[in-house]
C-alpha cells in the first residue's frame, strides 16, 4: 500500500518509477530493487504475450542500477595476522585455502576429500554448496567453474592436517573436507 499513491492521470510507467523511488527512499538495497523490477517487468511482458496489455510499461522506466563495490583485498600482514589467530581453529585449512586460492565459500564447502590430489598438489572444483538453499550441493554454475587449482605447500600441509582431523570427527563418513559443527 505504501507504493500505491500516484497523482491522478499518472500512467503505469509513472507508477513504476514512483515505486522505484519509494524503494530507494526506504533504503532497500539496489540488488533487491533490481530483482523486484526485473520480476515486475517479466510479469508485464507475460501480460503483453497474453494480450492483456498492449505494451510493457516497465520498458520506459530506467532499471535500478547495482553499484559495484570496490574490492579491497587484505594486505599480506593482515592475512598473516588472521591465519596466526586461527592456527588452532578446526577450520584453519579453510582460511589458508581461501587466502591462497581465492576460492568462493560455496566452492570450498563443496570440496570432498576425493577432489584432492595430494601427490600433484591439486584440488578439483566440481561442485558448490549453499546454505541459502539448505546446504544442497550443486554443480558449478558454468563449465568454466569446473577447474583444477594448484595448492601451495602450506595449504597442502593444512589440508593434510584437516584430513587427519576429519578421521577423528563424527562427520568422517560424509567425505567433505569442511563441515559445520551443526552437521554432526
Amino acid at each position: 500500500q505504501r507504493y500505491t499513491f500516484c497523482p491522478p492521470g499518472a500512467t503505469f510507467s509513472d507508477r513504476c518509477l514512483q515505486w522505484v523511488h519509494a524503494m530507494e527512499s526506504e533504503g532497500i538495497g539496489r540488488q533487491t530493487m533490481q530483482r523486484c523490477f526485473a520480476f515486475l517487468s517479466s510479469c508485464m511482458a507475460h501480460a503483453v504475450r497474453l494480450s492483456l496489455i498492449a505494451s510493457n510499461p516497465c520498458t520506459s522506466v530506467q532499471r535500478p542500477r547495482v553499484q559495484q563495490k570496490e574490492i579491497v583485498p587484505f594486505t599480506e600482514a593482515e592475512v598473516r595476522a588472521i591465519l596466526k589467530d586461527r592456527k588452532d581453529n578446526r577450520l584453519y585449512a579453510l582460511f589458508i585455502l581461501a587466502f591462497s586460492t581465492g576460492l568462493r565459500q560455496g566452492e570450498m564447502f563443496g570440496i570432498r576429500i576425493e577432489d584432492i590430489d595430494i601427490k600433484n598438489k591439486l584440488i578439483r572444483i566440481v561442485r558448490s554448496s549453499s546454505e541459502a538453499t539448505g546446504q544442497h550441493l550443486k554443480e558449478t554454475k558454468t563449465s568454466a567453474g569446473k577447474r583444477t587449482v594448484p595448492l601451495t605447500k602450506s595449504c597442502l600441509g593444512a589440508i593434510k592436517d584437516r584430513i587427519e582431523a576429519i578421521k577423528k570427527e563424527k562427520c568422517a563418513d560424509l567425505g567433505f573436507l569442511f563441515t559445520s559443527e551443526e552437521r554432526f
